[in-house]
């Protein structure tokens, strides 16, 4: 058993053996063992973040006292020595946490986790200490975590959306055949991401069984539906326009109807709509990426080593026979191609699990390019118009097996930090609500700006930047919010 020593001051040494290793972790600005956090809270959060708290009437008041509170059925008992003044020798539970190392400070290698211990029955000032215990040897050849290393990943994501955004208004300033064909490549791009990040938010706690299928699929309901409900309400209001402005009641039954499928991420009946996400239809992609989150919530414990390898094989050869049937990649969206939707996110999902994986080991490529740069290679991979048959199947293979791959572990390896991080910060807040929303803020800010005959550049230009400000303020004033008072709510009962 190991024995966890706390000094005020002084460092805490955890760990046995090889891994015994002198710390020095600092929260909030006060040293883990001094009295102002001798009592408080390590309170691990949704994202993986955490925080000291004090728990008054199951608030968090003050962010340097409380609790240690942790869903964890892995706990153990160990001994602790208090700090200096409080009674030596008292009992204590370690909770392991694994945590960013950016957030406290600490120097440990990639690979570690935070424990905290609490005295049990002990309201002493020396009651709890943070460390480092690592589950396996670190390997030196691996690059040390950094805090903006997604960072880069937001960035291209918003690029992405706002190309999104563009597709779905190009013959403003194109032939509809001439300019950013390949855009709709930009959902496969948002699976990958969405694989690599989800992966690396909750894989380890999964396979611990740290938490829950339950649990996970409520903190996903939780993060991405209070947009799909603002996307819903938005497409409701701009066909329930147009069934008054074109004095056709019927369809604002149909809407009506459709609604609560719209709100729900469900398919609407064929018989409302002849799309399956007609209210809002950039929605279709997430219907399919939560379908993905469950299934890899679900079996992940089982996805270990080759059977990983192995699913992504699989969805692989099924997204070049589905690319050759439809001459690329753009399908899924419809009835009687939704299989195609299944393939696209299979592969593309479970390849950014891959990419997660591979960047814990000695063989993640050092690359690494600026954000800027890769914007444009993005930018430059979704640009192109359309190839004839084969060749456009095959382009979009290339892409979506071969460049995003690329781009993604090239943006990972990306520590620069300066004038570019509010940019990316930016970009990955609006990336979400600007994709779910711009369908039919873009349809509504259209009808409205017709009337004053501006040129077709302007009409883009401005209905874009209404669409982002708008997406930007329900992400701000409603998104945030409700997700905040959601996570206190039903968060911590997962």
């Amino acid at each position: 058993m190991d024995r966890c020593i706390a000094r005020s001051g002084r460092a805490a040494i955890v760990g046995q053996g090889e891994n015994r290793q002198p710390l020095r972790p600092v929260i909030g600005g006060a040293r883990l063992g001094d009295r102002g956090v001798a009592r408080g809270i390590v309170d691990d959060d949704n994202l993986g973040d955490f925080g000291l708290r004090e728990r008054r009437r199951h608030r968090a008041t003050d962010r340097r006292r409380g609790v240690v509170r942790r869903n964890d059925h892995a706990n153990a008992r160990f001994h602790l020595n208090a700090a200096p003044g409080s009674t030596p020798g008292c009992q204590g539970i370690l909770r392991r946490h694994p945590l960013p190392l950016a957030r406290t400070g600490g120097q440990a290698p990639s690979g570690d986790c935070r424990f905290c211990c609490r005295a049990l029955g002990s309201r002493q000032p020396g009651g709890i200490i943070l460390g480092h215990t690592a589950l396996e040897a670190p390997d030196p050849a691996l690059p040390p975590p950094h805090r903006n290393h997604l960072l880069a990943l937001d960035g291209l994501r918003g690029v992405a959306a706002l190309a999104v955004v563009v597709y779905h208004r190009r013959w403003w300033i194109a032939d509809d055949s001439d300019f950013i064909q390949h855009a709709y490549l930009a959902v496969d791009f948002f699976f990958m991401l969405s694989g690599l990040v989800v992966a690396l938010a909750y894989e380890q706690r999964l396979i611990e069984r740290r938490l829950s299928l339950r649990s996970f699929a409520l903190l996903r309901v939780i993060r991405l539906y209070p947009m799909i409900l603002i996307g819903a309400v938005l497409g409701a209001a701009w066909l329930c326009l147009q069934a008054l402005t074109h004095h056709v009641p019927g369809d604002i039954l149909r809407t009506a109807a459709a609604f609560p499928f719209a709100a729900l991420l469900v398919p609407i009946p064929p018989a409302l709509f002849p799309l399956p996400f007609a209210l809002n239809e950039p929605s279709w992609s997430l219907f399919f990426e939560v379908v993905a989150n469950l299934a890899f919530a679900a079996c992940v414990p089982w996805l270990r080593g080759r059977a990983l390898g192995v699913v992504v094989l699989l969805f692989g050869i099924a997204m070049i026979a589905t690319s050759l049937g439809f001459d690329g990649l753009n399908a899924g969206w419809k009835w009687g191609e939704l299989h195609a939707g299944f393939v696209r996110v299979g592969f593309a999902f479970f390849a950014g699990v891959g990419l997660y994986r591979l960047r814990k080991t000695k063989h993640w490529p050092a690359l690494a390019l600026p954000f800027p740069l890769l914007s444009v290679v993005l930018i430059a991979a979704l640009l192109p118009s359309l190839l004839p048959g084969a060749a456009n199947a095959a382009y979009d293979l290339a892409m979506t097996m071969l460049v995003f791959p690329a781009i993604i572990v090239l943006a990972s390896n990306d520590r620069a930090a300066g004038r570019w991080n509010g940019v990316m910060r930016v970009s990955g807040e609006l990336s979400y609500p600007l994709y779910i929303t711009h369908f039919p803020l873009l349809a509504l800010s259209e009808a409205l700006l017709w009337r004053l005959h501006l040129p077709n550049a302007a009409m883009l230009a401005l209905s874009v930047g209404i669409a982002m400000v708008a997406a930007l303020v329900f992400a701000r004033a409603f998104d945030v919010p409700v997700r905040k008072w959601l996570n206190r709510k039903f968060g911590r009962r997962g």
